[in-house]
């Protein structure tokens, strides 16, 4: 609700000054539908079996890791990064949803090797090198800011699995 509250504060000028539409909640009803989809996602998510969810794992971080290497090809540029598909009206980033596949297989991964974390190479084999792969990638686009994002979800798995 914050965010939409910012969204509103900071988009209401520049929504009034649009020649196109003229009500200062162009930009806020648009985030607002994105709002209401993510909770409907996020609440069918809640309901998907743990079993079922590891096991999507590796195919899931397999698929992005390729749709990121896809978009350096066929992707279209943004603010000066290659990191958009655009279909039609719609576009979306990749790096998305490899953000989820990475903490969903890194979870699975370290949940694994639980026993066994305590030793260097099993905490940070395999998960260290594809999540450094998929830096690579998203730098290549460039992509700082999801970089660092993808950083923050890599410690995080590695501090929640209890890392030393």
């Amino acid at each position: 609700m914050l965010g939409l509250v910012m969204v509103l504060s900071a988009s209401s000028v520049v929504s009034l000054q649009d020649s196109t539409s003229h009500s200062p909640y162009t930009v806020f009803k648009k985030q607002l539908l994105f709002v209401l989809i993510g909770s409907v996602v996020f609440w069918l998510g809640l309901r998907i079996p743990l079993k079922k969810m590891r096991q999507a794992a590796a195919p899931a971080l397999t698929i992005c890791i390729g749709l990121l290497m896809a978009v350096l090809v066929i992707g279209t540029t943004h603010y000066g990064a290659r990191s958009w598909f655009t279909i039609g009206p719609l576009s979306f980033q990749p790096i998305e949803v490899a953000k989820l596949a990475l903490a969903l297989w890194g979870a699975h991964v370290l949940v694994q090797k639980k026993t066994v974390l305590h030793q260097y190479r099993h905490l940070l084999v395999p998960v260290v090198p594809v999540a450094l792969l998929i830096f690579a990638l998203v730098m290549m686009q460039p992509d700082l800011g999801g970089t660092v994002t993808l950083i923050i979800v890599l410690f995080s798995l590695l501090w929640f699995a209890g890392a030393p």
